[in-house]
């Protein structure tokens, strides 16, 4: 299944796309010690993130489709 999301540019400046063959539900953000800092509910197959309110670092954004979840590691700059 992770072969049916991907999310660019990684690493990211200001913005990540979320490409998905499946229709996404919601996407969560989490930093490396595991806390939730972002959540977006959403009903679609293409979205752009804006990454300009989080720091720099490595991020873990976990993509729940209508199929389950896919967990992508993203690098904000």
């Amino acid at each position: 299944m992770a072969s049916t999301c991907s999310v660019y540019p990684n690493p990211a400046n200001n913005e990540a796309v979320v490409l998905s063959n499946f229709r996404v539900e919601a996407v969560e953000i989490y930093d490396m010690s595991g806390k939730m800092v972002r959540r977006e509910e959403v009903s679609a197959y293409e979205l752009h993130l804006d990454l300009q309110s989080l720091a720099s670092g490595s991020y873990v954004f976990k993509i729940k489709t209508v199929k389950g979840t896919i967990e992508k590691k993203v690098v904000k700059q």
